[in-house]
């Protein structure tokens, strides 16, 4: 059975059932197992299996024409120019291949680039304007396909495609992101100390706390650059040293960075009782720890994960430090114990909303208005008929 075009309606070869019959046919037997037209190449886009992207959108498209079944060729002067929806890293595009075709007309000759193969990815692209220049109702074009198809077929068997397992290579752009994560956020640190610096240079009543945020930055960049350096040397075996703690499910390197999720549902103590917090996870980010709840509640329409914890803003109080101690120094263990502990605990000087809140919220499906009981004891009161205030608020003489 041949394999499906996705897009394919928007393809003129379509329009001839015999001919998109033998194109079918023709990528089945060289091992695609999926083709798309017109699809966008993005930096997630990985294949299980060999698959075409037939592309049409390249600068410098030829035009063609025909005449007495030869192939006339009018070609502008710049070759084929290979556009990506992503810039590929140094690594991967030296390891691009291409195939070129030679076309020669009235004493000139231009190569052009027909495939591209991203191996890594499973990808081969197809450049060639299928969709403008191609009509397969008229037989005095059928040439210029048979052409098409034994330049493909030249094509792949000259890159010697064949499909790869892209388990790893999935992990490793997961580790590129995690990189440039790490190198983004030291770049943008020297920005903010340059910043910073001038504000120093021009502020003097705010000398105190600009000289605290000029600490914190130093003290970030210095971190993200420890990181970056021990990251293979030592990463993956701290990983697997989280993996070992009684409290931890899984672990794993996403995208989003070093993600943790702890065993059952973590139980806090407040005011001499325990409080269910709920089924919590982490990411373990270059400069940062961020801690969600998988079921947070609102209050005041706010997603709080903890009574510390509000969205992405994680009060560690006075434990700051220990925190960027332990990150900077890649001493990951003892910062998932750190943080299992920190969520098992409750201070009431450093919380986003208290204890009484949180067990509302819990108790009523996870939403809570702290103003709904205010608006209950005012139930029934009257409203004053000139200036449309409560009775009790009245501001009328």
């Amino acid at each position: 059975m041949g394999i499906i075009i996705k897009n394919r309606e928007n393809m003129n070869l379509n329009r001839n059932p015999l001919l998109m019959l033998k194109f079918n046919k023709l990528l089945n037997n060289l091992g695609f197992k999926k083709a798309v037209f017109g699809g966008i190449i993005g930096e997630d886009s990985f294949e299980r299996n060999l698959t075409l992207y037939i592309q049409t959108s390249i600068m410098n498209n030829p035009s063609f024409g025909y005449e007495k079944k030869e192939i006339n060729l009018e070609l502008g002067e710049q070759f084929f120019k290979l556009h990506y929806n992503y810039p590929f890293s140094e690594l991967e595009t030296e390891k691009i291949q291409h195939s070129e075709v030679s076309i020669k007309k009235d004493m000139r000759e231009w190569n052009i680039l027909f495939l591209s193969y991203l191996k890594k990815r499973n990808i081969v692209i197809l450049n060639f304007p299928f969709d403008k220049t191609f009509n397969p109702e008229r037989r005095k074009d059928y040439p210029f396909f048979k052409w098409i198809c034994e330049e493909l077929t030249k094509g792949i068997k000259e890159l010697k495609i064949k499909k790869v397992d892209i388990k790893d290579e999935i992990k490793k752009r997961n580790i590129e992101k995690f990189l440039t994560n790490i190198r983004n956020e030291i770049e943008r640190s020297k920005m903010k100390i340059k910043d910073i610096e001038e504000e120093l240079e021009n502020t003097q009543e705010s000398l105190v706390i600009t000289h605290k945020r000029l600490m914190l930055e130093i003290r970030k960049k210095e971190i993200n650059k420890d990181l970056l350096k021990n990251f293979r040397r030592g990463l993956f075996k701290r990983i697997e040293e989280i993996r070992k703690l009684r409290f931890v499910k899984r672990v794993n390197l996403s995208g989003k960075g070093i993600r943790v999720d702890f065993k059952d549902k973590i139980y806090f103590k407040a005011e001499g009782e325990e409080v269910e917090l709920g089924e919590m996870f982490m990411y373990i980010q270059p400069n940062k720890v961020l801690i969600e709840n998988k079921k947070p509640v609102l209050i005041d329409r706010s997603k709080y994960h903890s009574c510390h914890i509000s969205g992405d803003n994680v009060c560690f109080g006075e434990s700051r430090e220990k925190f960027y101690k332990y990150l900077a120094e890649l001493r990951l263990k003892e910062l998932v114990y750190f943080t299992y502990l920190y969520l098992k605990s409750y201070n009431k000087d450093d919380v986003y909303v208290s204890v009484e809140q949180w067990k509302k919220a819990r108790a009523n499906g996870g939403e809570y208005l702290s103003n709904e009981e205010e608006e209950e004891d005012r139930e029934g009161e009257e409203y004053c008929p000139y200036c449309d205030n409560l009775m009790s608020e009245c501001i009328c003489d």
